[in-house]
């Protein structure tokens, strides 16, 4: 009999450590943890018992014998409640009062032996080599508790079968059948004379429903399957959990959900929609069996009653359905997201938006932005203003619209390999037709990925620009007149001696022999002497009309244009003064260069400028070498006429270099100079998309040197 005895205590050693560390954080695990030490207790009790010397000593065992067997009965009450009706052991309402129960009655039987009474316990009897407990007076107290837990076990299974699923009803008629073997064997066991079958008998009926227990933990889960495959996940989640059962009421909670909505212990059990009762659209919301959606709670302290101050929190509710192995709906799982940060973020991106459309939509400049493909997907007030036309005329279309006659392929090309383009001079065609000067930038729009998803331009009206720089060259052209004027002066001089004196000398003729005397050889003179004034007056004649060319406001358009002939005429208009500063001017002018694409009133403006310079800086004589020459790109890069205007002046200072094309920058004496000659050449230049450099030594010389690109359409001209 010892030896069944210490088998059933190893036995539910085992069982009660292998069932707790299978899932040391589950409820139902470590209740049945506690079960199998009391049942370990009682075997060790009735052991000590057993091997007892003298009646004495084994009537010291019996308040612990019945104390752990009270103990033993009020932890598998706990252990049944956990599995199937949770609601009685998370209720203090209903947990305290049988806690004090559970506690009170295993205390009895010691306070009985303590005081030497002997009202539930009159010591032992000897039986068949073995010690039998003779029960008291007050058995009655054995009874009274047998019956009460009796009837908490008839009602806990019967409350879990009327709420379990088909499968947990399965479970509870079998856990209940073994829990009625163990319970009739133990009541029928004074009745059996031999010892050894009564021990058998006890022990079978105990491990039986042991590992009925264990089976159904172990390998079905009997628990709630949201408790045992999420237990650890809802205690570590960040987002709020909460666990329902299938009537709607709260199971359990994790902390994340205590913090987003104020929850407190005394919620567990209670139904869902009372609790949320006071907020109309959770409540409703999470009525539906599956649903996702985003509520404001304004204070939710006051949602559970426990004190807080007042707190707004944006929440994302998601409502699931729970089902069992079976596929049955056993329960609800909701989920509350704190998307409080990510709201406040939303809020921020469309105020930023808002303010970035208030910014394009009112900004002076024009703002069109395309996708990848050209079309234009938004366009500003500004731009609309500009061609005359509304969001239905221009959203939809190709930025071609508003450029028709300029090289869309080109610029393209272009933004597509540097990224950007900035500063591109263009015209605009309005609706009615007319064309306005806009200078533009170009940048290429990315995603996240480093793809290019389109493009926005800035075009800025520069009209006003273009008259106050036409306004600035007239006052060039000018001011290069005035320094011109002496010489201009002189060079008309000469010719106009000549066509007076050989005016003179016919007048002279005639007077002195009368027309009718006048001989032939003097004829022959006197038609010499008409054609002399005739020579003389195309040449006063080309001065005053290159005179004219020069000084005219003329209108900027671009044509193909031969250099060489532009150079010419230059010289032509400034080779007197040259002559009459002692300047010897080379020219080397390649016959095989080709024609550009530009305007050559401004080319001629430009020449002219540098002819000018070149002789002031010759003050005391000098020689100016002018060449031009083509430079073939070998189709690595583009084709190209190169100008040179070399001097033997007194050259330009090394730190002043850099400062040379800025405008007003000059380092004549007041009234000797404007400043704008070069600024006004280098932004001619660059708008025909060349390029103009200098190369100086002090006292030595300067080298200016043009490029301009050949036989290639100007952009800025359409």
């Amino acid at each position: 009999m010892t030896l069944i005895l210490f088998i059933s205590i190893i036995l539910h050693v085992f069982l009660g450590t292998f069932v707790y560390f299978k899932d040391r954080k589950a409820l139902p695990n470590k209740i049945f943890g506690l079960w199998m030490l009391a049942t370990v207790l009682v075997g060790i009790s009735t052991f000590c018992q057993g091997t007892a010397k003298t009646a004495e000593t084994a009537a010291m065992a019996n308040p612990a014998i019945l104390g752990f067997a009270f103990i033993f009965t009020s932890v598998l009450i706990l252990l049944v409640s956990s599995i199937y009706y949770p609601r009685f052991i998370s209720t203090p309402k209903y947990v305290v009062p049988f806690m004090v129960f559970a506690i009170v009655f295993p205390l009895l039987p010691l306070i009985d032996y303590c005081a030497g009474t002997n009202l539930i316990t009159k010591g032992v009897a000897v039986e068949d080599s073995a010690y039998v407990i003779i029960i008291g007076e007050y058995r009655f107290v054995i009874l009274t508790f047998h019956a009460v837990s009796m009837i908490l076990m008839i009602f806990l299974l019967s409350m879990g079968f009327k709420n379990g699923s088909a499968s947990k009803r399965k479970q509870i008629v079998m856990i209940s059948i073994a829990y009625l073997i163990t319970f009739m064997t133990l009541s029928v066991t004074h009745s059996i004379s031999n010892q050894l079958m009564r021990r058998i008998f006890v022990d079978s009926a105990t491990l039986t429903l042991t590992l009925c227990f264990t089976y159904f933990i172990i390998k079905h889960r009997m628990f709630s399957p949201i408790e045992a495959g999420l237990g650890q996940a809802i205690r570590n989640m960040r987002d709020g959990l909460i666990v329902l059962d299938k009537s709607g009421r709260i199971l359990k909670f994790n902390q994340a959900s205590q913090n987003i909505f104020g929850f407190t212990k005394d919620v567990l059990n209670k139904d869902i929609f009372d609790f949320f009762s006071c907020y109309q659209g959770l409540s409703e919301g999470i009525k539906a069996e599956e649903t996702e959606f985003d509520y404001i709670i304004t204070n939710p302290s006051s949602v559970s009653g426990s004190s807080g101050s007042e707190n707004t929190k944006a929440v994302n509710v998601s409502k699931t359905r729970v089902l069992n192995d079976n596929n049955e709906y056993c329960g609800s799982l909701i989920i509350a997201k704190d998307i409080t940060k990510r709201k406040r973020m939303e809020k921020e991106i469309v105020e930023k938006k808002e303010f970035l459309e208030k910014v394009i939509e009112t900004s002076a400049d024009g703002i069109v932005i395309t996708h990848k493909g050209g079309i234009i997907i938004n366009v500003n007030k500004a731009i609309k203003k500009l061609v005359e036309r509304e969001d239905g005329e221009l959203i939809g279309e190709h930025i071609g619209i508003l450029n028709p006659e300029g090289n869309q392929e080109s610029l393209i090309e272009q933004l597509y390999k540097t990224g950007y383009i900035s500063n591109y001079e263009c015209k605009l065609k309005t609706k009615s037709g007319n064309y306005i000067p806009v200078e533009g930038s170009y940048s290429l729009l990315y995603d996240k990925n480093g793809e290019v998803i389109g493009s926005v331009c800035m075009m800025r009206d520069i009209r006003q620009r273009k008259e106050l720089e036409s306004q600035i060259l007239q006052t060039n052209k000018l001011a290069a007149i005035g320094e011109l004027a002496a010489g201009v002066a002189h060079e008309l001089n000469n010719p106009l001696a000549g066509i007076l004196g050989y005016s003179q000398l016919i007048n002279q003729k005639i007077e002195k022999k009368g027309i009718e005397n006048i001989a032939k050889e003097d004829i022959m003179k006197i038609v010499d002497y008409h054609k002399c004034i005739e020579k003389e007056s195309i040449r006063c004649k080309t001065i005053v009309q290159n005179l004219l060319k020069f000084s005219r406001k003329s209108k900027v358009e671009f044509g193909f244009v031969d250099i060489n002939t532009v150079l010419d005429e230059a010289v032509t208009f400034t080779e007197h003064q040259l002559q009459l500063c002692n300047v010897k001017l080379i020219k080397n002018l390649d016959e095989g260069v080709p024609e550009i694409y530009g305007n050559s009133a401004q080319l001629q403006q430009v020449f002219t400028n540098m002819i000018i310079n070149a002789k002031k800086a010759m003050s005391e004589g000098g020689t100016l070498s002018i060449s031009s020459k083509y430079i073939n790109g070998n189709g690595s890069g583009v084709d190209m006429v190169k100008i040179e205007f070399s001097d033997t002046g007194c050259g330009i200072a090394p730190e002043h270099l850099g400062k040379i094309f800025d405008p007003f920058f000059t380092t004549r004496k007041i009234g000797e100079g404007t400043g704008l000659g070069l600024s006004i050449s280098y932004g001619i230049v660059k708008e025909h998309h060349g390029d103009i450099k200098v190369e100086s030594e002090h006292n030595k010389g300067t080298v200016f040197t043009i490029c301009l690109p050949a036989e290639q359409k100007n952009t800025s001209a359409s």
